[in-house]
């Protein structure tokens, strides 16, 4: 793990990784700092608010073309993560913490210190009425994964809930017992559990009955929400440590499962531990997989703690989709090596040839049955992938302006939907050739005249299809 200084007698109040897992941007003291994880380098020059306020919060956008930033006084700023330019005029008395949603549409601040205020990312004016209730100052907000709903809590030790569809709060406040300050929260998927970091404990709570699940988490330090984290099924939080420990708890128990997972051994002459970039569990829960800025995958028991088996190793850069298939035999993975490489579980070793990426991939997911992978890319297309022969097929699904935000198959693996940040849904027909323009003309044996255009596809314009038929 490469280890950046800042060179700053100011401490680190805040940092944010950027989507792609490439930049880190840190608020420290009275400017923010930018650094590439690829170069592992200070990207210069960074921003500089050009104020004499302490910078206190740093947030990318869900797309990545954005910074936000907030400072003492209350400033919200936007950053153009291209060029690191300040973009337009700030907000002023907006809030000194903030969050953005998960569809990148609003930014969620706390007002006055007292109250949380909505704001539209794109017009920068307040969305709905501002949320009132808390009589400490705010220390946290965040969205729940869907969207629907803001949790905020404050140095009193309480936390609040808001349901965004109808904009008032949702039930009564949670309440920890002592004033201690919340640091960090985090939501479960399905909503129902809600996890808060103290300085020095982790606390589960029932949003239904807004009562404590078990007993306080065990005694250690809790950085920031991005070190917290629960399983696809809600049923296990994993926390980080320092040291670079991970920890998994049962939610319904409290209970710690296991021993602590071990950071990963050093992977660069100074010693420094690889940072853990992705984490994905397999379909029954029973394996956690990790994968590193070395471009090592290892595999966990997290009923044990115990690494299963050796690392899996073939990548030669960071390590940027894990996913498994549906039946829980293979794992496939993406790297910063612009490859796609397939395991198998049962043996631990890669199967066949990786499979070479033409972009920088973004996403990986398989089809229900398991013999088909997609994959997107950062030229907004969607490739798919035969597992059996590793082979792409046919030419890439196009149509999307902006980056894709997720990709998935219908159940009978017919139907692949799509969403992109250009606000579009596109739903893709498997059933069908992927191919249309090669079936027709090896049926055709002939190019396509341009009154058969007109007529098969009216108003729009001819092309000459089937050279090779000419």
């Amino acid at each position: 793990m490469a280890k950046f200084t800042t060179d700053s007698v100011d401490a680190v109040a805040d940092l944010a990784i950027s989507p792609d897992g490439r930049t880190v941007a840190t608020a420290t003291g009275k400017r923010i700092r930018v650094w590439d994880l690829v170069r592992h380098r200070e990207i210069k020059p960074g921003p500089a608010p050009g104020s004499d306020n302490e910078i206190l919060k740093v947030a990318f956008t869900p797309d990545g073309t954005r910074l936000l930033s907030t400072e003492d006084g209350g400033t919200v700023r936007w950053w153009d993560t291209a060029t690191y330019r300040q973009i337009g005029k700030p907000l002023t008395n907006a809030g000194e913490t903030l969050a953005i949603s998960p569809d990148g549409t609003t930014l969620a601040t706390d007002g006055d210190g007292y109250t949380i205020t909505l704001y539209d990312l794109a017009t920068r004016k307040p969305a709905g009425t501002p949320f009132v209730g808390h009589t400490r100052p705010v220390q946290d907000v965040t969205f729940s994964p869907d969207g629907a709903t803001l949790a905020s809590t404050d140095a009193g030790g309480t936390v609040r809930l808001w349901d965004l569809t109808r904009g008032r709060q949702a039930g009564q406040p949670i309440s920890t017992g002592d004033a201690r300050p919340i640091i960090s929260m985090a939501l479960s998927p399905d909503g129902s559990t809600i996890a808060t970091a103290r300085q020095k404990d982790v606390l589960l709570w029932n949003l239904a009955t807004r009562r404590r699940t078990g007993r306080p988490l065990a005694a250690h330090t809790v950085l920031s929400r991005r070190l917290m984290a629960f399983s696809p099924d809600g049923k296990a939080l994993a926390t980080g440590e320092y040291s670079g420990r991970i920890r998994l708890w049962d939610v319904t128990t409290g209970q710690q499962i296991g021993p602590a997972l071990p950071g990963h051994p050093p992977t660069n002459e100074s010693g420094g531990r690889a940072w853990v970039l992705e984490v994905a569990f397999s379909p029954d829960g029973t394996t956690l997989a990790a994968g590193t800025s070395g471009g090592v995958i290892r595999l966990w028991d997290p009923a044990t703690g115990w690494e299963k088996g050796v690392p899996l190793r073939g990548h030669t850069d960071n390590i940027d989709a894990l996913v498994f298939n549906p039946q829980g035999t293979m794992l496939a993975s993406m790297g910063w090596d612009a490859t796609i490489r397939l395991w198998d579980l049962r043996t631990r070793s890669q199967i066949g040839q990786p499979m070479v990426a033409q972009t920088d991939e973004e996403m990986l997911a398989f089809s229900p049955d398991g013999q088909l992978l997609v994959s997107t890319g950062a030229d907004r297309a969607i490739r798919l992938w035969d597992v059996a022969t590793r082979r792409q097929l046919g030419r890439p699904l196009t149509g999307h302006d902006k980056a894709i935000s997720g990709v998935a198959f219908t159940s009978d693996g017919r139907t692949l939907v799509s969403a992109g940040r250009d606000a579009t849904i596109r739903f893709w027909n498997l059933a069908l050739p992927n191919d249309l323009e090669a079936r027709v003309c090896e049926l055709a044996q002939r190019p396509i005249t341009p009154q058969e255009w007109t007529f098969h596809l009216p108003g729009k314009p001819y092309e000459a299809v089937c050279p090779a038929a000419a």
